[in-house]
Parts: C-alpha cells; structure tokens; sequence
C-alpha cells in the first residue's frame, strides 16, 4: 500500500526523530555525486526525501537506496542516514517566547507562579491546592493541611444500593499540563471510580494576566447503568486558612468573626461544629456565590467564588461551617440521574482581591 502523504511525513518523523542525533554528515559541495542527492544540488535535505517518497512502490534503482529491488520502507532508513540534520529543522527558525510564569513539579505536587499570584497543587494527600496567595499577601488562603478547590465527596445510587468515596486520598494519577502564553491548564484524572467505567475529571485553568481561575469537574458515565441522582461536595472554595479568614459570605449574607477571626471565635465560644451561613438553591437552577475575607496590616484580601447551575441540577445548596481546627467552604450539589454514555460538568471561578498597589 503506497503511503499517504500524512503516513509519510509521520514515518519520517520517528525515523528522522530516531537518527537526528546520529546522523553523519555528508559532503555537500557543487557537482559532488552525493548519495541520496536525488536533485542534483549537492546535499540530501526534504526535498530528496519528498522524491523518495513520490517513487515509493516503484523499481526505479535511483531511488532504490539498499539495493533491493523496490523502493519501499527500508529505503527510508537508509535516507535517514543520508540526510543532512540541518535541512530538517530550520536552523532559522524562531525560538518560542518563554512562558510568562514558572512552573515547578514533583511527585506529589505542582506549583504556579504568575506575576500577581501563585497556586500549588498536590495530588498526593490531600488533594487539591494547597496554597493560593496574591503577591506580597502575608498570609495564605488555604489551611495548612486541608485544601481549597477540593473534590470531597461523590456518590450515587445503583441497582445494587449506594456507593460513596472521599475523593482527598491520594488516588489521583499525575496530571496533565498544557502551557500557553495567556493561561495553564491542569487535568487530573480518577478512573473506574465505585463503579467500572465511571470516569472523574477535574481541570484547572488559571489565567496569567488576572488572579482568576476556574475549576471544571466532570463525571463521565462509560459503565452499562444509569448511576441515579449523583451527589457532589465541591470546594467553594474549600478548607481556608481559618487563623486568618475573617469574613464569609454566599449568594444573600455576609457574616465576620465576632473575635478578630474564626479561630479565635471557634476557640472562644468552645462550640465543636456550628453553622455560619447556608444559601439553599431550591429546585430551580441560580448562580451561587461564596467569599472569605482576609484582613492584614497591609490592607484587605478577598477569594470569591460563583457557580451557575443548569438544568441538571436537582438540588444544590452552599455552606460555611466553623469547627475548633477549621473551617469549611463547600458547594452540595445532588444531579439528574446520568444514563450510560453521558456526562456531567459543573465550572467553578474563583477570583482573588486584594489592596490596592502603590
């Protein structure tokens, strides 16, 4: 079967790939009988590799580099070995820019700095960040050892009962990274999660030139069954660094620490688990809202989060909840039931404030 050009371009690709490095060079002066130098132009570069390929199939011995009849595939390995590295890649060619924003990984987490703030991302125990500050801020958003923009729960029920998992253990595989100029986009995966063929996505995006970001999760049903009513606890943005939050609100209310901050006021009133705001969706589908507030020597802090429900959304409610060693920030969310063969998403954007530069 003769090759198309994309198959060809593609073998060439891993076999030029392979031999780059090891490429010998060959002569290349005027008039020089130069093997491979189909054009007569004294080197071997991409357009004698195009010749050889116009000739694939045929018996023509110009082009019959290994001398065995035809010219087929083990003429492009010789060729490989012929041709000159420079006429591959052109040594003209521009360099990309550098990326606004450094990137630093290990094997459990991942770190993001842009110009106005900087995330880290574990995937190791717990999942999710665990750390967001905007430049100069003295303190951090996130709890020393819990993390904002988690994924805690998810269930649902199937014909054999209910099936639950806390998604903060470290079973999330290494992410993927996809770097631009003007935005980083990170993947996480968990596969075959209570249930085989149910896949969990979760995808960070954060934008360079703003301290914003959002957070798509998404469940996606491969399995035979309709996974009925699944139920979500989203961070929103999840466990803030209590010693230095003083404020919250959601979508109606504001509320802020009677005792400079919710750990004191935690600390203060001796209560082990008390509500501090709740903003119920009902059944019809609205946008959401949730802040913390940070107040500092240096001026105020804010991290506010919106949600847009859709029609899948059966029930969805927010809450901040203090408790004597944290806080918590979360989104409940309970969907339509998810037939096989589909998908369920909700985007989560959280935007970060802080005083104004000098």
């Amino acid at each position: 079967m003769l090759p198309t050009p994309t198959n060809f371009y593609h073998l060439w690709s891993c076999v030029a790939g392979l031999l780059l490095c090891t490429a010998p060079l060959v002569a290349q002066w005027p008039g020089a009988d130069v093997r491979g130098d189909f054009d007569g132009n004294g080197i071997v570069d991409m357009s004698d590799v195009r010749q050889l390929r116009d000739a694939f199939g045929s018996d023509d011995t110009l082009f019959d580099l290994n001398a065995d009849g035809e010219v087929g595939f083990g003429d492009f390995f010789e060729m490989a070995q012929l041709v000159d590295p420079s006429r591959v890649i052109d040594p003209t060619a521009v360099e990309p820019a550098p990326l606004p924003y450094r990137i630093i990984e290990t094997s459990q987490s991942l770190s993001l700095h842009f110009e106005q703030y900087s995330v880290t991302l574990q995937h190791g125990r717990p999942f999710g960040l665990t750390s967001l500050r905007m430049t100069g801020q003295p303190g951090d958003f996130v709890h020393s050892e819990l993390p904002l923009a988690d994924w805690e729960w998810f269930w649902f029920d199937v014909r054999t009962g209910r099936r639950d998992v806390k998604l903060l253990q470290p079973t999330w595989i290494a992410p993927r990274v996809e770097t631009h100029p003007g935005h980083a986009e990170v993947t996480y995966r968990r596969r075959n999660v209570l249930l085989e063929g149910i896949d969990l996505r979760v995808s960070y995006r954060f934008y360079v030139q703003r301290p914003v970001f959002h957070v798509t999760y998404q469940i996606d049903n491969a399995s035979r069954q309709t996974i009925s009513e699944p139920y979500v606890m989203l961070g929103f943005p999840g466990f803030p660094n209590q010693p230095m939050i003083t404020g919250v609100s959601d979508t109606e209310r504001h509320r802020t620490a009677r005792w400079g901050n919710f750990g004191d006021e935690a600390l203060s009133d001796g209560r082990t688990d008390y509500l501090l705001l709740r903003h119920d969706a009902a059944r019809r589908p609205q946008g959401m809202r949730g802040g913390l507030e940070m107040h500092t020597q240096q001026g105020l802090y804010t991290l506010t989060t919106y949600y847009l429900a859709d029609s899948q959304v059966r029930r969805a409610y927010t809450a901040h909840t203090n408790k004597p060693l944290y806080l918590t920030s979360h989104l409940y969310v309970t969907l339509a039931d998810l037939p096989p063969q589909r998908s369920h998403q909700l985007r989560i954007h959280y935007i970060m404030a802080g005083p104004p530069t000098q």
